[in-house]
């Protein structure tokens, strides 16, 4: 990207040229989650949350991709944080 064009503008561009739908994104999702978690990571979650500790989920991806992680690991969706379909950080989604 070089700095020629905004965070904004780049995603939007990439997002037109890939034209995920919404069934896409589910499929991806059953695909691989929670398959695709980092190694130790269902252990570390359920250990924090047996020890009485919130688990935050800040990503710079689209929610409809970290929701399912997020339900798999029984997170309090109030801790997750993720970009909308405009490409817009949601606080507490």
């Amino acid at each position: 990207m070089n700095g020629e064009c905004s965070f904004k503008e780049g995603l939007e561009a990439r997002l037109k040229i890939a034209s995920p739908t919404l069934a896409d994104l589910e499929k991806f999702c059953q695909k691989y989650c929670p398959s695709d978690f980092s190694a130790g990571m269902e252990d570390l979650v359920a250990e924090l949350h047996k020890s009485g500790h919130e688990v935050f989920i800040l990503s710079g991806g689209f929610r409809d991709l970290i929701l399912p992680f997020a339900r798999y690991e029984e997170s309090d969706l109030s801790c997750l944080s993720a970009r909308n379909g405009e490409g817009n950080l949601c606080l507490n989604i």
